[in-house]
Formats: C-alpha cells, sequence, structure tokens
C-alpha cells in the first residue's frame, strides 16, 4: 500500500493528512493557528509554523510515506536575503497597505493587480525605501518557502505563481513584456524581478528526500512538482535533492522509510 502526505498551511488550521491509493484518509493531524497584527501589519510567526507543523505531524502516527506535497495560504509576501534568512514578517493575504501600489501597477500592465499579490507588496517596500530592499534576494510565498526548506528547489506550481505575479498562458511563465515594464521601473536596483521570483514548476521532476531526522532513522519520500501543487508519482526518472538541514533541525519528526529504488532508464 502506498502513501501520500499532504501538508496545508492554512490561515487558520495547519494540516497533514495521509491518504492510499485509494484516496481513503489513514490518519490526520492539525495545529490551530492565527494571524497577528505586529506593527500594522498582519503576519503569522515562521517559528510557530514550523512548531505546528511538528504537531500536527507527530498526530500520524508511525507511518510510511511514498509522496507528499505541500500547499498553502496564497499570496503575501515573504522577502529573503542570499542566505534565506527573513528579513521582514510575512506579510499575509490581509493586508491592505498596498493600495497605491496595486493601481498603479495595474494600470502599467493593463492588468489587474490586487493588493494582496507579492508584486504590489515589493513593489510598495521598493516605492517606500523599505530598509530591507538592500538585502532582497528571493521573494515567495509560504508555500513557496517550504517548498525550499523540503527540496532546496526555489520554484512553486504555476498557480501559486499567479498569486504573485501575472502568468503568460501561452508560454506559461511569467508575463515577459510585464516583467521588462517592472524593470524599467526598478533600474535604479541591483536585481531584476527574475532575479527574486521562484522558478514555475511546470516541467515535472521527482526526487528522493532524505530527512535524515536521526542518524539511523531518515525519512525517504518520492516528492515531484508540476502543473498543479500537490505531488503525483508519475514514471518520469528521478532526480536526487537532499533536504535542508535547517528543515531537518526544526522538524525533529521520525517516520518509518520505505525504500525506493532509482529508475534506470
Amino acid at each position: 500500500m502506498t502513501h501520500t502526505l499532504g501538508i496545508e498551511f492554512g490561515s487558520t488550521r495547519i494540516k497533514a493528512v495521509l491518504i492510499d491509493e485509494a484516496f481513503r484518509p489513514v490518519a490526520s493531524g492539525d495545529y490551530t493557528w492565527k494571524s497577528d497584527l505586529r506593527d500594522g501589519v498582519w503576519t503569522y510567526d515562521l517559528e510557530e509554523a514550523w512548531s505546528g507543523l511538528r504537531t500536527a505531524l507527530r498526530a500520524l502516527g508511525e507511518v510510511s510515506v511514498d509522496a507528499m506535497g505541500i500547499s498553502a495560504m496564497m499570496h503575501g509576501y515573504l522577502a529573503f536575503d542570499k542566505d534565506w534568512n527573513l528579513l521582514t514578517p510575512f506579510r499575509t493575504w490581509q493586508n491592505t497597505m498596498t493600495g497605491e501600489e496595486a493601481a498603479e501597477l495595474t494600470e502599467l500592465f493593463g492588468f489587474n493587480i490586487p493588493q494582496r499579490w507579492s508584486i504590489a507588496h515589493l513593489w510598495h517596500a521598493i516605492r517606500t525605501g523599505e530598509a530591507h530592499v538592500g538585502k532582497l534576494a528571493h521573494i515567495t510565498t509560504l508555500a513557496g518557502y517550504f517548498h525550499y526548506m523540503l527540496t532546496g528547489v526555489n520554484a512553486v506550481g504555476i498557480g501559486e505563481a499567479s498569486g504573485m505575479f501575472p502568468i503568460d498562458s501561452e508560454t506559461l511563465d511569467y508575463d515577459r513584456g510585464m516583467m521588462e515594464k517592472f524593470d524599467r521601473l526598478i533600474a535604479d536596483q541591483p536585481f531584476t524581478l527574475r532575479d527574486l521570483l521562484p522558478q514555475l514548476g511546470f516541467s515535472i521532476r521527482i526526487g528522493y528526500i532524505d530527512v535524515v531526522n536521526q542518524p539511523d532513522t531518515p525519512l525517504c519520500v518520492r516528492y515531484e512538482y508540476g502543473h498543479i501543487d500537490f505531488s503525483i508519482v508519475t514514471d518520469h526518472q528521478f532526480v536526487d535533492f537532499r533536504l535542508h538541514r535547517s528543515f531537518r533541525n526544526k522538524l525533529g519528526i521520525t517516520f518509518a522509510c520505505r525504500q525506493h529504488r532509482r529508475r534506470q532508464d
């Protein structure tokens, strides 16, 4: 029997659900949390996100995992330096401080940009001269952050990306013409928009994640990202990934490890 683990960082609960190959729930766990208003910004604490994830996963008991996927509340703004240190508290979809910037970008692109989109938050930070912009190297969403911490791959699904910046439905990538317009707008900055955004995961890749919680008790799972943000196991060739040490140290959860073999094509 194969098991798929789904992890969701919702606005009121962090959830972990294990299902079998017939999509029947096998086990589940959750953690209740809520946003806080800090210095006029609605935010969630990333340390609480890790703590909540540990709580949700512990409720599953000892399980074997064959595939997993991450989803989370869309939009918002998570800003990191080149070493993935958080530069400013997570700005959620609830915030409404980007009205002027959203309107300006809507006019510039000829495309509606809601206040909650990541690009509106980025332009707000640049336009108002926020101190963290000088160290900015990456922006992403909550799902994108955990994807990176899990795989070391800075990528989001195309659905997630569509809440960050407009998508070209022909190329299945960020809209190049709009990106060029924004780059001209921020020409005095040392980065381009492409430098900051996560790549799109529309090319399906699958890999092993070796979660070494303790030297002799690894979690081995099979993972992919594709047109959708939830993992589906297919027959494509595997690509090896190593889990980031920071995630291994934070999670502290032990699972049974179901052994997989690398495909030889």
